[in-house]
């Protein structure tokens, strides 16, 4: 039901829930990044299972790295700028074999699914979702490609979100970024 989607948003730090004796994930701002824009969820009209999916929601990509975050590793971290800065994690109580399950189906994604033509995905240790965000009429969309590397030893290494705006394809321009951007990272 709505409730509880709107637990789940809550529990990826996108929209403020307080409940009494919990930790809240949701962060006002970014030290240091001025101006932040904090994700928005409008779920009034929008029927439950397009919300579900995205309809009505309005995030960047700092918020939807920060969520994958928390998918690849249980604990949704604070975000910020300094890499040696300590920084406050929120444990969202997910049971492991919850997180296997979405690890699985977001590894699949790459390994059978809509990211299967991008070359180097999978063999980085991608695991990651396309998404897809109407524009226009004119057949154009936002594409959008989150998830989180995980390395051999199976430890999350980086989570990420790439959008590339008005396109063609569904998904896989973004997806593309991802992959271009990790093979720069090992030849540097």
């Amino acid at each position: 039901g709505i409730d509880g989607l709107r637990r789940a948003y809550a529990r990826g730090g996108w929209i403020e829930l307080v409940s009494e004796g919990e930790a809240v994930p949701y962060q006002r701002s970014v030290p240091g990044v001025a101006g932040f824009a904090r994700p928005r969820i409008e779920m009034q009209g929008v029927a439950l299972q397009h919300a579900g999916i995205g309809y009505g929601v309005k995030a960047n990509v700092l918020s939807v790295a920060r969520a994958y975050a928390g998918l690849a590793t249980g604990r949704l971290p604070t975000l910020g700028l300094l890499w040696t800065a300590g920084r406050p994690t929120v444990d969202l109580a997910i049971p492991a074999a919850d997180l296997a399950l979405v690890h699985d189906g977001l590894r699949r994604c790459v390994i059978q699914g809509t990211a299967r033509e991008v070359e180097g995905l999978a063999g980085f240790g991608v695991h990651g979702k396309t998404g897809t965000a109407e524009v226009n009429e004119r057949d154009q969309n936002n594409a959008w490609f989150a998830g989180f590397v995980l390395a051999s030893s199976g430890r999350p290494t980086l989570a990420f979100a790439a959008v590339a705006y008005t396109v063609d394809e569904h998904g896989k321009e973004s997806a593309q970024m991802i992959a271009d951007f990790l093979r720069g990272l090992t030849t540097h």
